[in-house]
């Protein structure tokens, strides 16, 4: 995440929160992230405005009946939780 603070990318805070995490292994990891430019003014210069984000936690949801390791199951899937993010395209 300071990498990309750091080139000028703009990570919204509800992607930053210690809730959000990224590895089904390691929860200080910031494999993902969903970023944009801002402006020198701090608008985004995106023709969409964001509204929330979060991760989604598939450990224990997914292949249940095969009764996986977290391991296993990395291998099966991933050990990264998918980002999501929701924008509207209206004014």
């Amino acid at each position: 995440s300071e990498t990309f603070l750091s080139e000028g990318l703009h990570v919204p805070p509800e992607l930053q929160r210690k809730e959000v995490t990224r590895s089904i292994f390691n929860e200080t990891k910031y494999y993902d992230q969903v970023a944009w430019f801002n402006g020198a003014d701090g608008v985004p210069k995106l023709s969409m405005k964001f509204l929330q984000g979060g991760n989604y936690d598939f450990v224990g949801k997914v292949l249940t009946d095969r009764n996986l390791s977290k391991l296993q199951l990395s291998w099966c899937i991933s050990d990264h939780y998918p980002l999501w993010a929701e924008f509207s395209i209206e004014d």
